[in-house]
């Protein structure tokens, strides 16, 4: 798992956006080895896996979830996508999703995560425009429906992007820089969706 957080992190951020949008989506059942660390995780921080928590018990000399929970601290920033200085259920997934879809991980290791997970992260990222922009990102994540999206997420129990009380003008520039990484023309059409989101 450490080397999974490390490969996510150093993504672009698109690509951790759109994995954490599919992640909700995936069935726990799915991935039932990594809900029992999750689990495990945070009992052992007491609740959420903050910054302060995660270091707590990588201090553990004899904990087994040291190492892990080191590799969380390092890679903090990068897998907090939603800024809610907590790592999340979702944030988790997304980053075992993303090796699954770059073939980071062995056959076996996890469920395949094929195409379809990367089609729907575009079309809702997109907002039926046909690329993920700076404008598209905006759209969803500044409406009103972006509100009812986050009250209510589909699969885990995961986070959800807040950017309430940002800068609209403010937030629409990050979205299109996030969208720059990708491509220098802040339009991500289909096929360089998914070839970011297969690591390429």
């Amino acid at each position: 798992l450490p080397q999974v957080l490390s490969a996510y992190a150093q993504s672009p951020e698109l690509r951790r956006v759109a994995l954490v949008a599919a992640a909700r989506e995936t069935d726990e059942n799915d991935l039932r080895e990594l809900v029992e660390v999750f689990r495990e995780l945070e009992v052992s921080c007491e609740g959420q896996l903050t910054r302060p928590a995660l270091h707590q018990v990588a201090q553990r000399p004899h904990g087994n979830l040291a190492p892990l929970a080191a590799e969380l601290l390092r890679r903090f920033d990068a897998l907090d996508v939603d800024g809610s200085d907590n790592v999340d259920w979702s944030e988790i997934v997304a980053s075992v999703i993303g090796a699954g879809l770059s073939n980071l991980l062995g056959r076996g290791a996890m469920p395949s995560f094929d195409d379809s997970f990367c089609l729907r992260s575009f079309d809702l990222l997109s907002q039926g425009t046909g690329k993920v922009s700076g404008a598209s990102l905006a759209q969803l994540f500044l409406s009103v429906e972006a509100d009812a999206w986050q009250v209510s997420p589909s699969g885990g129990t995961g986070g959800s992007f807040d950017h309430s009380g940002a800068g609209g003008t403010q937030r629409i520039a990050e979205y299109g820089r996030i969208c720059r990484e990708v491509d220098p023309r802040e339009t991500v059409d289909r096929a360089r969706f998914l070839a970011m989101m297969r690591g390429r």
